[in-house]
Parts: C-alpha cells; sequence; structure tokens
C-alpha cells in the first residue's frame, strides 16, 4: 500500500494548531510537573509512537508514518479536550502536542 501524503503539510497545520494555543498560555496553565500533563504526555506519546509503528507495519513509508501518527493523535487529543472535557485547557493541548511529536520522533528515530 502506497499513501502519498503532503507531510509538510500536516506539520504545518500541527504547527499553527499550537502556536494559537501556546502563547496564551499563562505559566500557572503549564508545568511538566502537574501530573495531569504528564498523563496527557504520557498517554499522547505512546499512541503516537503505536500508531506510527502501525501505519509502517501497513504498507506506509517510514516518514509518511510518522507524519500520520502524529497527525492523527494530535488530532484526536485536540477533538477530546475540545468535545469531551467540560472545559477546554490549552496546557493540556500543549502537552498532547508534545506526547504527540516525541512518540512520532522516537518511532522515526528507533524505527519499532
Amino acid at each position: 500500500m502506497s499513501l502519498r501524503l503532503p507531510a509538510g503539510r500536516f506539520l504545518v497545520v500541527l504547527l499553527l494548531i499550537n502556536c494559537l494555543y501556546a502563547p496564551r498560555i499563562r505559566a500557572e496553565e503549564f508545568s511538566l510537573r502537574s501530573p495531569d500533563k504528564q498523563t496527557h504526555v504520557a498517554a499522547t506519546y505512546a499512541i503516537s509512537l503505536a500508531l506510527s509503528s502501525g501505519y509502517r507495519k501497513a504498507g506506509m513509508s517510514k516518514t509518511n508514518a510518522f507524519w500520520l501518527g502524529m497527525a492523527t493523535t494530535f488530532a484526536i487529543g485536540l477533538a477530546k479536550e475540545t468535545f469531551h472535557d467540560k472545559t477546554f485547557n490549552k496546557g493540556d493541548v500543549l502537552a498532547n502536542g508534545i506526547g504527540s511529536v516525541g512518540g512520532s520522533l522516537t518511532f522515526l528515530v528507533v524505527g519499532f
């Protein structure tokens, strides 16, 4: 299965979404020492790593699997924060972005 994805566009969209939220986050809203933020980072890290690996095993190129795993995970986290939670927390979105990027980077570097 070969699928050509505009990988650069995914990166631009992710960066724009994060840029919309990150500058407006006050210091008290975001701390990686917070158990809530650690949970967001760990969960999205694991999901991103699993999705990137799954996409690769499904036949995608390593680069496309990297981008799609990261983008899918970030989109899931953003949707959860937008529609599931009672209040929208920009710090949680930032933590999801960190975990999504970290999991996909681990996949890219280590190559699970």
